[in-house]
């Protein structure tokens, strides 16, 4: 498959926005999943 470095560094910079939202949203729903079982499931906190 040949795809110059433009086109893979033009599809990156519309998908990365993308991926970093997500991850992001996934961190946050991790967290608060987490702090909300923490005081139940983790004595050490």
């Amino acid at each position: 498959m040949n795809v110059s470095a433009s086109t893979i560094s033009l599809i990156q910079a519309h998908l990365n926005p993308d991926v970093e939202g997500l991850q992001a949203v996934i961190a946050n729903v991790k967290a608060m999943t987490n702090f909300g079982y923490t005081d139940k499931t983790n004595p050490m906190h």
